[in-house]
């Protein structure tokens, strides 16, 4: 029996995060796909968006599209990804900004919150499409 293998695609402009989870995952059993800027992400986006099971992507990017915009824009690419948002200083405006069946883990975060979130939104995901 073969098991599927779920992609994420993780979008963070510090490296050492970056770093962090893209092992986390990896160690996880997720393919994990890597993007430093936003404009990385769209083209990953733009390239893959019905194979990627999940966005794991920072609030604040360094670059002119928010962590924000970018998840509205995946989910116009494909509505059920599930998104999970990081950020050291945006958790309050999560409920207004962050798009409906996603997941806040604040920064700094254990690597099981990233998992338990990412988890969570898999398990609703698979619940809603049987």
């Amino acid at each position: 029996m073969f098991r599927t293998v779920r992609s994420i695609l993780v979008v963070e402009d510090e490296p050492l995060i970056r770093l962090v989870l893209e092992d986390v995952l990896a160690c996880a059993g997720f393919a994990v796909l890597i993007a430093a800027s936003s404009e990385a992400a769209i083209a990953i986006i733009d390239a893959r968006a019905m194979q990627l099971s999940g966005l794991v992507t920072d609030i604040q990017l360094g670059d002119r599209t928010s962590g924000w915009e970018l998840a509205r824009y995946a989910r116009e690419c494909n509505p059920e990804i599930p998104i999970v948002y990081t950020s050291g200083t945006c958790g309050a405006d999560w409920s207004a900004q962050g798009v409906p069946v996603s997941q806040f883990v604040g920064k700094p975060f254990k690597s099981g919150e990233i998992l338990s979130a990412l988890a969570a939104l898999l398990n609703d995901s698979e619940q809603s499409a049987a």
